[in-house]
């Protein structure tokens, strides 16, 4: 595939589009790259942009984890492409444990993320989170239960703090995309096996459950990540009528008045900002959601789930937690 004809794939409209969107396509950016095929792709579209004046400068950082043998190999292959696309690489060596929690690990890489990005004066770090990603992840906030604003996946941008923002250029991109646009610029690229692994739940997806729904309706990544702003747009509306809580309690009258649909909804968002959503009993919240409504004036309490009780008095609800 010919310049022109790249300058059309799939992987480049979407970037160039997103970066549009988001008010970043003038701005200095730093480029996650863990050497992997999505952000190898999308380092190298940042760079055909940049090289047409359609990016600001763009910054590759890596981060060395060092929880694996291979890490010296694919800083090593970062480095590469760096010399490749002709873009300065930085690595990051993070001096966390062997064996630390996911969720830890994740918080040091992006508070790496952060400080390389102020280093350099970058106004915002770019991350090649995908559509298959965002399907995961709304398939995961199903299974916890989640809420609206749950259901509406990773936000192409958020702070990631006081002075950088995060981006995710290409969430309405599939892996498959990706793959290709790697191909078609014979880019090498290492994935990280922990991607599959049967163990966590994301691999377990990958392996077991994506490729059934897939199977089932070709493109379901594709079009639940199209669908996802609109989600966001709807939890962002129906948060608008949602009455929110003065120190822990609502006026009962308020929220008789709602439908019961909307009460729930704003009991659970509100119990749902001080326990995990897992914890929570879906039954028994609509049976207090049915309490409120009700015309009864005793005192009654509801044990929600993860030490979150509701109490429905004759004037108020009030809710608190362990």
């Amino acid at each position: 595939m010919n310049e022109r004809a790249m300058l059309q794939h799939p992987v480049m409209r979407c970037l160039r589009r997103a970066l549009q969107a988001q008010g970043l396509h003038n701005s200095p950016l730093v480029a996650a790259v863990s050497g992997g095929r999505d952000s190898t792709a999308m380092v190298a579209a940042l760079a055909m942009l940049q090289q047409r004046s359609e990016a600001g400068l763009v910054r590759i950082l890596h981060v060395h984890h060092g929880q694996r043998a291979a890490s010296d190999d694919e800083a090593a292959a970062v480095e590469r492409l760096g010399e490749r696309l002709q873009l300065p690489v930085e690595v990051v060596r993070l001096t966390c444990p062997p064996g630390i929690a996911p969720a830890a690990l994740r918080d040091a890489r992006y508070e790496a993320l952060a400080r390389a990005a102020h280093a350099c004066s970058a106004d915002a770090v770019c991350v090649a989170h995908h559509a298959d990603d965002q399907l995961e992840t709304i398939v995961l906030a199903l299974t916890r239960g989640a809420g609206p604003r749950g259901l509406a996946g990773m936000a192409d941008l958020r702070t990631l703090d006081a002075e950088v923002m995060l981006s995710r250029p290409l969430l309405q991109v599939t892996r498959d995309e990706l793959t290709d646009f790697c191909t078609r610029l014979d880019l090498p690229f290492c994935d990280d096996p922990g991607n599959v692994d049967p163990d966590t739940l994301r691999g377990r997806l990958r392996q077991d459950v994506l490729p059934v729904l897939e199977s089932m309706r070709p493109g379901a990544a594709a079009r639940v990540a199209a669908m996802a702003p609109v989600q966001a747009a709807a939890a962002t509306a129906l948060q608008a009528v949602l009455p929110q809580p003065v120190d822990d309690a609502w006026d009962r009258a308020v929220l008789a008045r709602l439908p019961h649909a909307i009460r729930v909804a704003a009991v659970h968002r509100a119990v749902c900002e001080t326990v995990a959503v897992d914890d929570l009993s879906s039954a028994t919240l609509a049976d207090a959601c049915d309490a409120i409504g009700d015309a009864r004036e005793h005192l009654r309490t509801f044990e929600l789930g993860g030490g979150a009780t509701l109490a429905v008095a004759a004037n108020t609800v009030t809710m608190s937690s362990l």
